[in-house]
């Protein structure tokens, strides 16, 4: 009796630096599942279980950052339909209650429709970029001309660009590749538009290409406002946008670049930004010539 008594003592102290931690684990995930991703539990052991610790705080911290990012998306949809719906609401009261002169009521029906087309770009990009990131979204690949492509993109906006008098120069070779025809016309229509955009009035747009043993690079340059070096890194992130007060008169909802960023990934194209402020913007997009995933 006594040598099973001390047995027992033995297994229990041999056995509570093992439970102890799995113990930590399991209350740890408990308040994990209830939404508090800042659970952290401090290392003890080099052993396996200290490795399942840390790749139990790793879990933490990623569920954390996802969780960060979760708020910030809820809270940028959330400003972003405010806006517009503001201005919807506020000039249909003053329309109806009569505040508005009749011959002044077609200047604030344009702003609603500027506005209800802003929130149907705005829901159309979302439901885009939603729909890219998931798994089961169809990429249909066809071999095609894609300097003919940005011709025709360059022609479908030529209001856009008569209308502040810029000048688009196109020197582009022949260029073959495979690609999902719809989705790259996006790409090219989202860094057209924004040169237009942010192009000044008599300004110039260039679009050429640079062949390197048959990986083109396709630039679209501009000579318009430019982006401040500090913000380059974020140029490609969701809902980011620049300083609104430097362009009051320009406005967007930070996600076209975003968007062409996906699709070239789908691809494995790639892009990148060369600005200065001031003195215009390059978008260099990378592609490949020959490209046998179909």
């Amino acid at each position: 009796m006594i040598v099973l008594i001390i047995g027992s003592l033995g297994f229990v102290v041999a056995s509570t630096p093992i439970i102890s931690p799995i113990n930590q684990l399991s209350n740890a995930a408990r308040k994990m599942a209830k939404g508090d991703f800042s659970v952290y539990i401090k290392k003890k052991r080099e052993d396996e279980i200290g490795e399942l610790v840390d790749n139990f705080n790793y879990m933490s911290k990623e569920l954390q950052q996802i969780e960060t990012m979760r708020q910030e998306f809820v809270s940028n949809v959330s400003h972003e339909f405010k806006s517009p719906m503001t201005t919807i609401n506020g000039f249909v009261q003053a329309i109806r209650d009569g505040v508005v002169k009749e011959d002044e009521q077609k200047e604030y029906l344009d702003i609603i429709h500027s506005s209800t087309q802003r929130l149907s770009r705005l829901s159309d990009h979302l439901l885009q970029l939603a729909s890219l990131e998931s798994e089961h979204h169809p990429i249909e690949k066809h071999e095609y001309l894609v300097d003919e492509q940005i011709r025709r993109v360059v022609l479908s906006t030529q209001l856009l660009w008569e209308q502040k008098n810029i000048t688009i120069n196109i020197d582009l070779p022949q260029i073959m590749i495979v690609a999902d025809q719809d989705l790259m016309e996006q790409v090219w229509m989202n860094l057209l538009t924004n040169a237009i955009k942010f192009s000044d009035r008599g300004g110039v747009i260039d679009i050429e290409a640079k062949n390197d043993r048959g990986k083109f690079t396709i630039v679209f340059r501009d000579q318009g406002i430019g982006i401040p070096k500090e913000h380059l890194p974020y140029v490609f992130e969701r809902f980011y946008t620049v300083d609104a007060s430097r362009t009051p008169q320009i406005s967007g909802n930070g996600l076209g670049l975003s968007l062409v960023k996906r699709i070239l990934d789908l691809h494995k194209f790639s892009i990148k930004v060369e600005s200065k402020r001031n003195l215009g913007t390059s978008m260099y997009v990378s592609i490949n010539e020959t490209n046998d995933e179909k």
